[in-house]
């Protein structure tokens, strides 16, 4: 049973330690809060001994009690001013002006979320927390978040651990598109401790049965996977064409070792079409590939794709099979083995972690008139262009592949946003370049914003 306490903490201090403590905790907050605490504390020192019905031993604990509320306020402003210097860059002043203090906290098997702050940029909602785990070691530098829930979403990512501490800090990036939602923050779930794996498969392959058994995928089947663009330029090779049919996997795969499992072989076109059954759990990854076992020559994928066939029902939402395809003659398969690498995570945790949000505070910003540019011969209208201390944003209407955008400054400096990164924008789009704070100290220097070197209008 723990001890009741009768006094105050500060009242077991001597006049001496009272007025030590005092001198340690004068916090420089401003001049004229430490001069004002100065005179007060002169004054109690010439002061005539005489009644009063104010006990001035009382007077100096609450001086104490209030020097540890700023000291508290230095502890939050220096803890976010960590946070965003390792995350924004060096000048965060703007950053900590217009950030909301967050102390809600929510505790679910042994392991608690606390909000630290929030703030606003456009329809951009940042929200930093820490994760701690009370009674274990759950959690590591790798830590993943693997499902949550905020706005309509975004990012969330563990961008610190504190291993003395146990501690993660998150920060997240959601994104509002006007449904109305009341902010808040859901944590799921989380992974961590990765595992890297790499081991090599020797392979007989005169005894894995090749099979002409091929599948037409369904029009409402995902495709996933991936390519390498020089290699199937270069064979004039189509991505949705080639991935559009696949071999139907094996009753019962050849089972390699704990990483994979052949499921089916075949030739089509001149090209090795190799399906393996792969290690599918929450954040683990694995890549195939050949290895020569006279030479030690790797041979890499020129496409993957994902094949539903006999999916197990999990959180991954990914297939069990998949088919690699390599450019590698029929004839020369039997001197290679199987070479797989990838990861896992040893720890997947789940609960619920919820925190109510309140509409925050939102980044100054400088809103640029809808204007025209010109991208390779074809006319780019932009609306709603917004110029932030971290971003800069407009809708367009046209493509802007391969466009190159600068922020120019007063003294001549500038700063690249993007270059060769257009290729996935749709025609009408939302464009949205986060660009950190380095420049925050520039901010109110910025003269321009130029698009393959056209100014845009900035009034």
């Amino acid at each position: 049973m723990s001890k009741k306490i009768e006094k105050h903490p500060f009242e077991h201090l001597t006049d001496q330690q009272l007025e030590e403590f005092l001198n340690y905790s004068e916090i420089p907050y401003t001049e004229n809060n430490a001069q004002n605490i100065k005179e007060k504390f002169a004054a109690k020192k010439l002061a005539k001994p005489k009644k009063s019905r104010f006990n001035p031993r009382v007077i100096a604990i609450a001086i104490a009690a209030a020097s540890i509320l700023l000291l508290t306020a230095f502890t939050f402003r220096d803890e976010l001013t960590l946070i965003y210097q390792k995350n924004f860059g060096s000048e965060t002043e703007i950053l900590l002006a217009n950030s909301d203090r967050l102390d809600q906290e929510v505790e679910d098997q042994g392991i608690r979320l606390k909000a630290i702050g929030s703030f606003k940029d456009g329809n951009t909602t940042y929200f930093v927390a820490q994760l701690t785990d009370l009674t274990g070691d759950r959690l590591s530098e790798d830590t993943q978040i693997s499902s949550w829930q905020m706005l309509n979403g975004g990012n969330s990512r563990v961008v610190d651990y504190d291993k003395t501490t146990k501690t993660a800090t998150i920060i997240t990036q959601a994104i509002d598109f006007g449904d109305n939602i009341k902010p808040g923050y859901l944590l799921e779930s989380f992974t961590s401790s990765k595992k890297e794996f790499l081991e090599s498969y020797p392979v007989n392959w005169q005894e894995v049965p090749q099979t002409e058994a091929w599948q037409k995928r369904p029009a409402n089947e995902g495709l996933g996977g991936g390519n390498d663009p020089k290699a199937m330029k270069r064979l004039k090779l189509k991505f949705d064409e080639l991935a559009n049919t696949y071999l139907e996997p094996a009753a019962n795969p050849i089972e390699l070792g704990k990483y994979a499992a052949i499921s089916a072989l075949g030739f089509k076109e001149g090209l090795l079409h190799l399906q393996t059954k792969e290690l599918n759990t929450v954040d683990s990854a694995t890549f195939i590939s050949l290895k020569n076992r006279e030479t030690g020559e790797v041979v890499s994928e020129i496409a993957s794709y994902g094949v539903d066939a006999g999916t197990h029902d999990n959180e991954t939402d990914r297939p069990d099979y998949y088919e690699h395809i390599f450019e590698i003659p029929e004839n020369a398969l039997k001197n290679y083995d199987l070479f797989v690498e990838g990861f896992e995570s040893q720890v997947y945790q789940k609960g619920q972690w919820a925190i109510q949000l309140q509409e925050p505070q939102e980044l100054p910003a400088e809103n640029l008139p809808d204007q025209m540019v010109k991208i390779d011969d074809q006319k780019v209208q932009l609306k709603n262009v917004r110029l932030s201390p971290i971003s800069l944003s407009f809708d367009h209407v046209g493509y802007l592949n391969d466009c190159k955008i600068e922020l120019v400054f007063k003294d001549g400096t500038t700063k690249e946003l993007l270059v060769e990164a257009y290729e996935y924008q749709q025609e009408n789009d939302y464009f949205e370049w986060q660009f950190g704070l380095d420049e925050l100290d520039k901010f109110e220097t910025v003269e321009s914003v130029k698009i393959n070197d056209q100014e845009l209008k900035m009034k």
